[in-house]
């Protein structure tokens, strides 16, 4: 990717190029972009000329705030390479535009994947403030050609180093969607809070929090958790307790998660439907499965099934047994991933 300006003033726009180095036999395709809409919006997708003659999914180009989804069909496949499309910012205000490409991928004309790839990148943005009627630049120092190599974004956390989560950390912190305990720490084996999952889950699956109204008595407004934890419910994601109780500040267990993460497949109709006589079976390779809770089984089914959660080892699952960072991140991933 590039950036074809590098220079402008807040409300100014900058348009990133999106290309490709080969194209043949490619009839259709996808890829999504995340980033912090607080910096820079996405206003418009423009097709290249590598898509001239494809027709746009008009239901997969619709901008939301913090990512937008590309997404093309012809009838025949294309043979060029060079610029599949110019995607349109906005600016907002001075700082760093952190752009994640995710799930590029290409398909032929019987729908076969002729490639995929992921791409993370930083591209920087110089945003000009107004002070005694001059601009001063602040971010990036001004290039003479007005563009600018995406560079990747240098993972921080000396914590993972040789962990079983390493790689899905570092990209779920390249998408955007975790941060660590520190800038150098990430802490992977510390429990995770529901408020803490929830607060992941809503973040991956898009869903809008700003007009969220409580429904339980221990999740208060103006607690950090208030808006995600109530859009989650209003979602169907989550269950309290009961008696108007969620525990924001209680470790989720690994069968709470499975229960959040089928309900997050249902929410985007990507889940199978197990019964509870199929869900028996299903979990019949686990040795403690018997420990799980009858309201959880279904679900934990569904997860596994799904390919999301695995058990902590091959014939054990531990269903009341915390979860840690590195578990809640690998799940999130995998469940983006497989929903988007």
């Amino acid at each position: 990717m590039t950036v074809s300006r590098v220079l402008g003033a807040i409300g100014d726009t900058v348009e990133v190029e999106i290309s490709i180095n080969e194209a043949v036999g490619m009839a259709g395709g996808q890829f999504k972009l995340l980033y912090d809409p607080s910096i820079a919006v996405a206003t418009k997708v423009t097709a290249g000329e590598v898509l001239t003659g494809f027709t746009f999914i008009s239901n997969l180009n619709e901008t939301t705030e913090g990512w937008t989804r590309v997404a093309w069909v012809a009838a025949e496949g294309a043979t060029s390479s060079g610029i599949l499309c110019w995607v349109t910012f906005q600016l907002q205000k001075t700082g760093t535009i952190v752009i994640a490409m995710e799930n590029l991928a290409l398909n032929d004309i019987e729908g076969k994947l002729i490639a995929s790839k992921a791409i993370n990148g930083e591209i920087t943005v110089a945003i000009a403030t107004e002070s005694d009627g001059d601009l001063k630049y602040e971010g990036a120092t001004e290039l003479d050609d007005a563009l600018l190599e995406v560079e990747e974004k240098a993972i921080t956390f000396n914590d993972i180093t040789g962990h079983w989560a390493q790689e899905d950390i570092e990209t779920m912190f390249r998408l955007g969607f975790v941060k660590g305990v520190s800038a150098t720490e990430f802490s992977p084996d510390q429990t995770i809070t529901r408020a803490e999952f929830v607060a992941l889950l809503v973040r991956v699956m898009g869903i809008d929090a700003s007009e969220a109204i409580g429904y339980f008595t221990d999740v208060a407004p103006g607690a950090w958790y208030f808006e995600v934890v109530n859009a989650a419910v209003a979602a169907g994601l989550v269950n309290g307790y009961g008696d108007n109780i969620f525990g924001p500040g209680d470790w989720i267990t690994r069968e709470q998660m499975a229960s959040m993460v089928a309900k997050a497949l249902s929410y985007r109709e990507e889940g199978m439907t197990i019964t509870a006589a199929g869900a028996d079976t299903s979990l019949a390779k686990f040795k403690n499965q018997q420990v799980i809770a009858g309201w959880a089984r279904q679900s934990v089914a569904t997860a596994v099934a799904s390919g999301i959660i695995v058990g902590r080892t091959l014939d054990t699952f531990a269903p009341k047994t915390n979860t840690t960072r590195a578990e809640g991140a690998v799940m999130i991933l995998r469940l983006y991933r497989q929903l988007f």
